[in-house]
Formats: structure tokens, sequence, C-alpha cells
């Protein structure tokens, strides 16, 4: 097809004249840039300290415009709260109960409506993003004594004075240093996260938006994530390290893929280190899941509040030294700590899966350490609070555990913890299956000087009650062809070879129920040790069961060990006197020999 001469004049005609347009429009965007520039500026800072009643301020180093995209980019942007009239406003009890700073090198607005601003009021924005912004947030805490005005974040109140409504597609805020403080008390703390992400699905602020329960923060879905931190804790023996968290208000989940509470010293030398007598503890753990979880709850009130909070893979190793008994603080029943925590929690399901816990335990002058081993653990636990409101309506926070006791014995137990009482009251119901009993002996050798040579375990059914004080109860041991021996005070290796035969033979019930008659049944009778943990607790109390049944008693069992450590005595005293003759004859000997 030729081109005629004049159709090559249209085409040349039309490009000048669209390029010429394009011209046109880049100029105007320059002159209206130029003039709009400082306008919006000024409005933007005006607006900023007019919304805030004077407590931020709003700068950056310069602002680049292109109206004809709806675009812009600032640089060195920095918003800064006056400290001191924040300070002034809560010791009035007014004012947010949380500050906040900002600052990032660039911050980049795209696709801005300019058409519906003009016409409507209407601020419509496609994406906001910051890059590697610097966040501070800062919390006041009130004295108790200081009258409170609540304090309610109302958004629409800061834009209204210039817009009816603001929506923005797309927020992100991406690899950001988080810092959280808090302050208004004797002693604040300090959070710091590196690698901190955030994003927003449809932020939309109009004078309804308020009210719109279907919403969270102004959002479809504000999701948040925060890489792994380190952080020493306040007594500087531990170090608390988490993994990724990962939060969603749509779903109202957040996830932690790891946990570990890592001492930062050996068992022995952690106890030396403290000076007193203290549980060394070392958690670690999987996926942990929560759902139903409400951030704004605990942002502004700072309340746990979850549906279901779930643990995977878990470990945890409890060893204690018992050197220095009078130097430990008294300490709580967990549940009394729960109920006394300045905390407001108020979780409904804890679930636990695929986990494990041992705890350990060392005698002062013994070599050996006592272990109990819990393997498989599974278990949930509902109604857990200590908000009055709650505990009115019911009371007793209920868990049901299943785990395989050392490895070989299926052990389930049901705890109710009664949070209106004030003694920390609780129940305990249990079973144990079959298993080899020697199992125990890692830790009866330790803890009870007792080793058991042979014997199987058929079943166990034990139940108690106790408070911080004492606990009672039963326990049904049926076993068969039971033979125990009685260890040394101080060396497993002292001969207590009678003391046992003789509890062979005159105190322990070999079988039971013994073939001539009925089941025996134990009794649950410990006084609790008030500077021990619940787990030397919850063991020591079965352990008297376990004794009661076999047919050991405390006062037996101490005549025994007399017994035996008399006869130890008077075998020293004769060897001593032997070895003493041999000398004296030796020396006979070599003095006539001499002669």
């Amino acid at each position: 097809m030729r081109v005629t001469r004049k159709t090559k004049k249209v085409l040349i005609r039309s490009v000048v004249a669209i390029a010429a347009f394009l011209l046109l429009l880049v100029i105007l965007n320059s002159i209206l840039a130029h003039f709009a520039k400082p306008r919006l500026v000024r409005f933007l800072k005006e607006s900023v300290s007019r919304a805030s009643d004077q407590l931020y301020t709003l700068d950056f180093d310069g602002i680049s415009l292109n109206l004809l995209r709806g675009s812009a980019d600032v640089s060195a942007i920095h918003l800064r709260p006056d400290t001191a009239l924040y300070a002034s406003l809560r010791s009035q009890g007014l004012g947010p109960p949380m500050l906040f700073t900002l600052h990032s090198e660039h911050l980049e607005i795209r696709g801005v409506s300019l058409l519906r601003l003009w016409r409507k009021k209407r601020l419509d924005i496609d994406l906001i993003q910051i890059e590697k912004p610097t966040i501070e947030l800062m919390k006041y805490v009130l004295p108790e004594d200081t009258a409170s005005t609540p304090f309610r974040f109302d958004p629409y109140r800061m834009i209204s004075p210039a817009l009816n409504s603001v929506q923005v597609t797309r927020i992100r805020i991406a690899d950001g240093q988080l810092t959280y403080r808090k302050k208004g008390l004797e002693s604040g703390s300090f959070l710091h996260f590196n690698g901190f992400f955030l994003e927003t699905d449809d932020l939309y602020i109009d004078s309804l938006a308020g009210s719109d329960t279907t919403r969270s923060f102004y959002t479809d879905d504000l999701r948040l994530s925060v890489n792994g931190f380190r952080i020493q804790l306040a007594d500087s023996l531990y170090n608390l390290h988490l993994g990724t968290i990962g939060f969603s208000s749509k779903e109202t989940r957040v996830n932690l893929d790891s946990l570990w509470l890592e001492p930062r010293y050996p068992e022995m030398e952690f106890h030396r280190i403290r000076g007193s007598e203290t549980d060394h503890i070392e958690l670690k753990t999987g996926r942990i899941t929560a759902t139903g979880f409400d951030l704004r709850r605990l942002l502004r009130k700072e309340e746990l509040i979850a549906r279901e909070i779930r643990i995977e893979d878990a470990t945890l190793i409890d060893f204690l030294y018992n050197f220095k008994i009078d130097d430990r603080p008294y300490q709580q029943l967990p549940h009394l700590v729960l109920k006394h925590a300045e905390l407001p929690i108020d979780i409904r399901k804890l679930t636990i899966r695929n986990s494990s816990a041992v705890y350990r335990e060392r005698m002062a002058g013994n070599r050996e350490t006592g272990q109990v081993e819990f393997h498989d653990l599974n278990g949930e636990i509902t109604n857990i609070s200590n908000l009055p409101g709650r505990i009115a309506r019911d009371s007793i926070i209920h868990a049901e555990i299943s785990t395989s006791l050392m490895d070989v014995g299926l052990l389930e137990v049901k705890f109710d913890f009664h949070m209106y009482r004030d003694d920390g009251y609780f129940t305990v119901e249990g079973s144990l299956g079959r298993m080899p009993m020697e199992a125990l002996n890692p830790m009866l050798e330790a803890a009870a000087r007792l080793k058991i040579k042979r014997g199987t375990l058929q079943k166990l059914l034990f139940s108690f009650h106790g408070d911080s004080t004492a606990s009672r109860g039963t326990m049904k041991f049926y076993y068969n062809n039971l033979n125990v021996e009685l260890l040394g005070k101080e060396d497993s290796d002292s001969n207590m070879k009678i003391a046992s035969a003789l509890t062979n033979l005159l105190l322990l019930n070999s079988n039971n129920p013994p073939p001539e008659g009925p089941l025996r049944t134990g009794l649950i009778s410990f006084t609790r040790l008030k500077n021990k943990s619940i787990f030397n607790y919850l063991w020591k109390s079965l352990l008297t069961g376990f004794k009661s049944s076999v047919g050991i008693s405390a006062e037996k069992e101490s005549q025994l060990r007399g017994v035996a450590e008399s006869l130890k005595e008077r075998r020293e005293r004769r060897q001593t006197r032997k070895e003493a003759r041999q000398e004296r004859r030796a020396e006979r000997r070599a003095e006539r020999s001499n002669k």
C-alpha cells in the first residue's frame, strides 16, 4: 500500500500534535506541582499538628509530585511527638496511652485520584509504601491512684476538617525496626525487633467506619510479621529467643514458629551464681498458634485474650538442686500466680501436642541426679482466666493430660484448679498403665534412697486434693513380685543389704492385692515444702502414696535405716579395732627382729 504525500503530512501533523500535547501536560504538571507543593506541604504539616492537638510534628526533607499520575515521593520523613506535652497530659490522666515516633528515608504514594479529591473531598490512594522505617512505640503507665480519662482513637475526627473519607487499597511497611518502651513505673521495659513487616488491605475511614464491627483497625486485613529476636531477661540468667511472628487481623491468628527460653549458664553453675535454691528451666517449642487473638485489647489495655493457643513439639527441662532450702522464697502455685498476675488473661483453651517434660532433682551431698520423664505429652487446659467476671461465671480451670511416663507407662491425669479460692485448692485424678517398676529407679534412687530390684506395675489409680499447705488422698496400686533395696543416705553403694532384707521380709507387700487378702489402699499425705515448685509437690505427694501402698511407712523406714546405720557403725568399729590390733602385732614383730 502506497502512502501518499498527503497522508504523510497528516501523520506528521498528528505526531507533532500529540508530542505538543504531552509537552503541554508535562509543563502543566510542573507548573501545578510547583505551585501546589508548598500548599500541600503546609497542609500536611498543619493537618498533622491540628489533628493530634499539637502532640505530633511532621517534617521531611523533600517531596516530589506527579499530579498526572497521582503520585508523590517523600524523602527523609520524620513524625515526632512532643514528649514534654505528652508527659504533662499523662500526669493529668489525659492523652493516648501510647506514643509513637517514625522515621523513614523514603515514602512512596501511588494512584491518588485527584478528581475525587477535588470534587468530593475523598482521598483515594492505590498504594502507600514505606521502606526500612524506624518505629518506636512508648507506653506511659499511670500510677494506680491517678484518675484517667478513657482515650478513644478517632481517625475520622483527624481528617474531617479537610476530607469526607480516606481509602487506601494497600499500605506496605517493609524491613523496618520496631522498638517498644514502657515508662512510668519504677522500672521500665524495653523490646526491640528487627525485620518488621506490615501490610493492610483496603484501609477505609469515614464517619461510619468506627462502628463497623466486621473490620479491624479500619481495614479488611492487617498482616504483621516480625522476624526472630533475642532478649536477655531482667534477672540476666536467661535469654529469650523468638522465631518469626505472624499476625492476621482478618483471621485473628498469631503464628510463632519457635520459642526458646535459654539459661545462660549450665545447671550447677546457674545455682552457684544465683546463690539460692531455684529452678533451672529450659523450654523449647515448635510452632505456637493463637486463634481468636485480640491484638487491639493487647495493645490498648494490655489484656491477653485468645480463643485457643496451640503449642507443638515443646520440650521442658526443670532442674532443682536442694542445697540452701531456707534461702529460697515462697513459691506460689501456678494458678495463684495467674490469679494475682498484673496482666489480665483470658484463654479459652490451651492445647499441647507431641511434647515432653523432664523434672530433675539433686539432693545436697548426693552425686546422683533423680529424673522423671514424660514423653509423647498431649493435653488440653480450658478456662484459663484471671478476669473477675469470668471467674464469677466459671471459676475452675480444667486440665486433661496424657503422657508416657519414663517412655514405658501410659499416664493420664485430670486437674481442677479452683480460682475462686485464695488457698490454692486443686484436685487431681489419674491412672498409670502396666509397666516394669524398675523404670522408676532414676528418680527413686536419688529422691527416696530406694531402688526397685524387680516388680511389675499392673495398674495404678490415684486421687487427691491439695492446697498451698498440704495434699491428701488415696492410691490403688496393683503390682506383682516387688523387691526393693534401701540405699544409704550419702552413697548409693553403702551396704544396706540387711535393712533391705528386713524391708522385703517384714514390711513390704510383694504383691497387691496379696493372694490371701483384699487390695491394700495407699494413703497420700504430704506437707508441702513451700519453697519448692509444683513438680516437686506433685511428685512427693505421689511418692507417699507409693510407699504407703507397698507397706513402707516413713517411721518404719527411718527405723530400718537407723538399724542399718548402727550395724554399719559396729562393723566400722570392729574393722578399726582389727586394724589397730594388726598394727600392734606388726610393731611387736618389728621390735623382736631388731633385737
